[in-house]
């Protein structure tokens, strides 16, 4: 075999690890939760997904987790660095944004769940399992890419004389589109799927622990495949703006886990269909990383008074945002850095993914920049919070106003932030 046919080999090799913690911890995501969870509906896990070609390693990780604190990315990073050999930006940590799962960071107010640090240290342990567990089965695949279309997300964004609201808007932005990846091995067994797909995994707010949707669908899949042990991960679109479609009277509502059953199984069975029916082989290129880093500019920062006004206030949202920024002084800058990767596994096939809630709206424009197939990740590799567009933070609402507390951030973004994310996206895409 030819040096330059050996270079287009690509090998995978998968795990999949129980992160379910061992304990009751405190769930992340929702401010009106208490305590530690009551029991778990569902188990959690990560799914270990490394990619090798020409020698060069890649590694992605999807796991049932809100996010991935950067304590942990940055220490995770370092250790396969160091034992591994593969360079951090070679390395994807991506979360499903699943909200009925533990908290990984402690950067956040309380309200969105505290952190239980010997949670972390299992976690950051079952991945270096789980990597160990792929190095096992490596093995040559070929690649197939299908599309569909799953309906059960809309946006929540909804202006309301004149005042921005978190309802149903059907004419509001959305990505229904469903990409599916397959992995075959020589043989033409299924070695393992990536399913990508744009909704907040909201669909029920209950104190136990679930693997929501995504996890759910990927389990039904699993399944489909279980004679061949194929593993199925789920990718998270640039979904801050988007959440399941349960609505009644007009209003959004929190469902349980029966629907949880009923939008997983609606997009296991549209995966199966595109598995089917809509498969197409791509050639391997060799896999390119390239990233870039925007920074994101605040409106203007509290000073001081306006901090100690808060935290003596009567509103909960208010004390804890003011006391997180009174006690870290690092926390007043200006700017905060977005990161952004741009993964190309194939010629017409790339990956984009962001530390951030990125609302819709960048994951369109990121398409429109690309030839071929380009799949927005949002929740890679840490959190910075919701990144909303210009035309949002003019409207106000929560992406764009009130979860600025709930994140310790400062201020809200300035609006200059779209046009600086727009030239970092046009440039990784050689536009500009």
């Amino acid at each position: 075999m030819s040096t330059e046919a050996r270079q287009e080999v690509l090998l995978i090799g998968v795990s999949k690890m129980d992160i379910t913690p061992l304990k009751p911890v405190a769930l992340a995501g929702f401010s009106h939760r208490k305590g530690v969870y009551d029991n778990v509906t569902r188990r959690l896990y990560a799914r270990l997904f490394l990619l090798e070609q020409a020698e060069q390693r890649t590694l992605l990780v999807t796991a049932d987790l809100i996010w991935w604190g950067p304590e942990v990315v940055d220490a995770l990073r370092q250790a396969i660095w160091n034992e591994w050999g593969i360079p951090s930006e070679r390395v994807l940590l991506h979360a499903t944004h699943n909200h009925s799962g533990p908290q990984t960071t402690a950067r956040f107010v309380p309200a969105l769940g505290s952190t239980d640090e010997s949670y972390v240290q299992f976690l950051q342990s079952r991945i270096n399992d789980g990597f160990r567990e792929c190095l096992k089965s490596l093995e040559p695949v070929e690649m197939e890419v299908g599309t569909g279309i799953w309906s059960e997300g809309v946006n929540r964004r909804n202006i309301v004389n004149g005042v921005c609201i978190m309802a149903p808007n059907d004419d509001g932005a959305n990505d229904q589109r469903v990409t599916v990846i397959r992995f075959q091995t020589v043989d033409g067994q299924t070695k393992s799927i990536l399913v990508h797909a744009t909704c907040h995994p909201t669909t029920t707010g209950d104190n136990k622990v679930s693997s929501e949707f995504p996890g759910y669908a990927m389990g039904l899949l699993e399944r489909e495949f279980a004679s061949r042990s194929a593993i199925a991960g789920f990718l998270q679109g640039f979904c801050a703006n988007v959440r399941p479609a349960l609505v009644r009277d007009g209003e959004f509502y929190r469902g349980d886990d029966g629907d949880v059953q009923r939008i997983g199984s609606a997009l296991a069975d549209e995966v199966m269909q595109i598995l089917k029916h809509g498969m197409h082989k791509v050639e391997p290129s060799e896999i390119a990383v390239v990233r870039a880093t925007v920074e994101l500019p605040f409106s203007q920062l509290p000073d001081g008074a306006t901090l100690e006004s808060a935290a003596q206030s009567d509103d909960k949202k208010f004390i804890e945002w003011a006391t997180v920024l009174l006690g870290g002084a690092t926390r007043i800058k200006e700017t905060v850095p977005l990161d952004l990767t741009l993964v190309r596994l194939t010629d017409t096939f790339r990956l984009l993914a962001a530390n951030a809630e990125m609302v819709v709206e960048y994951g369109k424009f990121a398409q429109s920049c690309f030839d071929g197939i380009l799949l927005p990740l949002g929740y890679t590799n840490g959190m910075v919070g919701y990144v909303p567009t210009a035309q949002q933070l003019a409207e106000g609402g929560y992406e764009s106003v009130e979860s600025t507390y709930y994140f310790g951030l400062p201020a809200p973004f300035s609006q200059a932030i779209e046009a600086n994310i727009q030239k970092a996206i046009l440039q990784l895409g050689g536009r500009e």
